[in-house]
């Protein structure tokens, strides 16, 4: 008999996954599995996306989202190298769910 953890990942499981929190906790609980849990670095970056960006629907994370997300950041005093830093997060994330769970990504 086989569990959720033994199948191959399928699409109805993450399809069902409706905002970028959600995709965020897959992508975490993935690399966990494989035993390479997330840097402290990446966790923390992971964690300030969570609080930001965590409750918008996937449908949502638009480029007027990001940018509204670099402006909230630079507000709180990131600079042009942590907000690219903090984005360049978003498209692994995105493209992890894509490649291993078949999400359909936004464009």
């Amino acid at each position: 008999m086989h569990t959720e953890r033994d199948e191959t990942p399928t699409k109805s499981r993450v399809a069902r996954l409706k905002t970028f929190g959600e995709l965020i906790d897959v992508h975490i609980g993935d690399i966990c599995d494989v035993g390479k849990s997330p840097r402290r670095s990446k966790a923390a970056a992971l964690d300030m996306l969570q609080r930001h960006l965590g409750k918008c629907n996937i449908a949502a994370l638009d480029r007027e989202r990001l940018i509204l997300f670099g402006r909230e950041r630079a507000a709180q005093g990131a600079g042009p190298m942590t907000l690219g830093i903090d984005i360049g997060f978003i498209e692994p994330i995105l493209s992890h769910a894509a490649a291993v769970h078949g999400h359909e990504t936004i464009d």
